[in-house]
């Protein structure tokens, strides 16, 4: 349950070389299944520590994956759980997917709190956990037209932006 820069690296080197890209692998089909904040920094580490034919691979699954997934979770896991420089090498339209979906459940969030355990239960959890990754996204414009319609709205369901994204708006 550690998840230390220090003790992700000390079990990294307790794994095989030849196995490493299968546990990248077994992780990647599994990644809702990891709890948030979890093992963020071993899977940073392990995936770093493949050669870069194994993280094109990688990344090729983790494309496949974006693109067919009907879970928000495995979308919240991802943005949980990968280094954000990661962006740029996911195909184009694996982060349209990401982005749309984002862009829809902050149009639709009306959560003032939220719990990772429980995304299938709220909307608008994804935006907040890809707020953060905002100022990559090439629709960061029309989400921040939404996320500023949500401040100025009277519904106070509508607000729940005021408390979950004014530390992470890069205008």
């Amino acid at each position: 349950e550690e998840d230390s820069e220090s003790y992700s690296k000390t079990l990294l080197d307790c794994i095989p070389k030849k196995e490493k890209k299968d546990l990248m692998i077994h992780i990647i089909e599994n990644l809702e299944d990891i709890e948030q904040n979890k093992f963020t920094f071993f899977i940073n580490e392990l995936f770093q520590s493949l050669i870069k034919k194994d993280q094109d691979d990688l990344i090729k699954l983790l494309n496949k994956n974006i693109i067919n997934t009907k879970s928000t979770t495995y979308l919240l896991s991802f943005l949980n759980h990968f280094p954000k420089n990661i962006w740029k090498r996911l195909n184009d339209l694996a982060r349209a997917r990401i982005q749309e979906k984002v862009k829809k459940e902050i149009k639709n969030g009306q959560i003032i709190s939220c719990s990772f355990n429980t995304p299938e239960k709220t909307t608008g959890i994804l935006g907040i956990e890809a707020a953060s990754w905002l100022s990559l996204f090439s629709n960061q414009e029309e989400i921040y037209e939404i996320l500023f319609d949500k401040l100025e709205s009277s519904d106070s369901e509508a607000k729940f932006a005021i408390t979950n994204f004014p530390f992470h708006l890069q205008l």
